[in-house]
């Protein structure tokens, strides 16, 4: 029984180490940016709006606020929304060293980090454009919007049998098989070509033997 649910809490378990790793001591730099933008396309995905190989990080940052699974744009839900908008300009910013941009494209400045009670995320991005103390704030926001504007079957989905686990899983568990067909196709290739070699090399003989 304890194996069995170890078993079903596995992908669980497993979404939640990826998480802390990817948050712990997420506080400034490229490679932080990376990692909390990883996390919020993992969470996209276990809520089922995956990103799109053709996409830039803008588009897909636009697309998840417009998709309706973060709710509105403001009031109460504005949290979520300003967290997508702040770990985007602070990926592109970090990765590309390009400023944030509004919907029209025009550029938007920095939004500085908002002090604890106000309502907004803290953890946000400061004017100098360096990430305040940790990203963990953002994706926190992020997380309660997709989990209160998703229904009981998502939810537990996104906790119990998160895509994005399952996904690495599987290629994980893909790749042996890959390997293994792409090295049978080497082998019966350079074996077809050992007795093209082969045959050819005994014609020649035989011509040579009756010349």
């Amino acid at each position: 029984l304890l194996v069995l649910v170890l078993l079903l809490a596995s992908p669980r378990l497993a979404r939640g180490a990826m998480r802390r790793r990817r948050l712990n001591g997420s506080g400034g730099g490229t490679a932080a940016a990376v990692q909390a933008w990883a996390e919020l396309r993992d969470l996209s995905t276990d809520y089922g709006l995956p990103p799109q190989t053709s996409e830039t990080p803008r588009h897909f940052s636009a697309r998840l606020r417009s998709s309706g699974a973060l709710g509105e744009p403001h009031g109460i839900d504005a949290d979520g929304h300003i967290a997508v908008r702040s770990l985007t300009a602070d990926f592109e910013r970090r990765r590309y060293g390009r400023p944030p941009a509004g919907n029209d494209g025009a550029v938007v400045p920095a939004r500085p980090a908002s002090p604890a009670g106000n309502g907004s995320p803290a953890g946000g991005t400061s004017q100098d454009g360096s990430a305040a103390s940790s990203a963990a704030p953002l994706i926190l926001a992020v997380r309660t919007s997709l989990r209160a504007h998703s229904g009981p079957l998502a939810r537990l989905r996104a906790v119990w049998l998160p895509p994005s686990t399952l996904g690495l899983w599987r290629r994980a568990a893909a790749t042996p098989f890959h390997a293994s067909r792409r090295t049978a196709q080497r082998t019966r290739h350079g074996v077809a070509r050992a007795w093209l070699g082969t045959r050819e090399a005994l014609r020649r003989v035989r011509w040579l033997r009756r010349s």
